[in-house]
């Protein structure tokens, strides 16, 4: 229950403003992708599992491209679940 807690707390701390794609919350300016964000955005838009939660999944988390690694990477159902588990906690 604790790691749920810590999570959803990072969560919640996160805002993000999207202006016509991915904002960089920690620099205020309009990411520009690299190559994984790239592939990683392709993936997900090219599934249809995972389009619904394009904005929650490509959001800029604090882990980068570790992150955008684990999208290209992981199991659909596991991208899924995450990405319920964090609409779940906001809310939505």
């Amino acid at each position: 229950m604790t790691n749920w807690v810590e999570y959803m707390r990072r969560v919640l701390e996160i805002v993000v403003v999207c202006v016509g794609g991915v904002w960089n919350m920690k620099a205020g300016y309009p990411y520009q992708p690299d190559e994984i964000y790239r592939e990683a955005l392709e993936r997900v838009e090219g599934s249809e599992a995972l389009r619904g939660y394009k904005h929650i999944i490509m959001q800029d988390w604090s882990e980068g491209d570790e992150h955008w690694e684990w999208v290209k990477t992981a199991d659909e159902d596991d991208i899924g679940y995450w990405a319920k588990c964090i609409v779940r906690g906001m809310g939505e």
